[in-house]
């Protein structure tokens, strides 16, 4: 097990962290929808750098996870629910346990909890009213 200690390990969770999730019978088809094939490099980026933002202070996050998320959701037809979101915190939360350890690694399990249910919330409100 080794700590959670720059970029270079947020790096390493996030890609471990979406190769599942791209393999996910649940999740998968959402996220190769949403992410076409030649961004996920740029994608995957990004997320190091929301990781970094969060963990180290870097700032060099840009972006709207709310906006994005709720955005997602309608192009799914408003069909993401909690269930979705527990398979993203239970993946999340495996990648982190299998090989990570420390204050940090915590942290990040910690923040994935809250990020899971403000984001599924701020979808909530953008439901159209019969699919809540």
């Amino acid at each position: 097990m080794k700590e959670v200690e720059n970029r270079e390990d947020l790096a390493l969770i996030v890609r471990t962290f979406y190769n599942k999730i791209k393999t996910n019978e649940v999740l998968g088809p959402i996220f190769l929808r949403a992410i076409p094939e030649g961004n996920w490099e740029s994608h995957l980026d990004k997320i190091t750098e929301f990781w970094n933002s969060a963990l180290f202070g870097s700032m060099t996050y840009r972006g709207n996870p709310a906006i994005t998320h709720a955005n997602l959701d309608k192009s799914n037809n408003h069909e993401i629910s909690q269930d979705h979101f527990k398979i993203w915190l239970d993946n999340w939360l495996l990648v982190i346990d299998e090989s990570w350890t420390g204050s940090k690694a915590e942290e990040m399990k910690m923040r994935a909890r809250k990020m899971a249910s403000g984001l599924f919330i701020t979808m909530w409100r953008y439901k159209p009213e019969e699919q809540k």
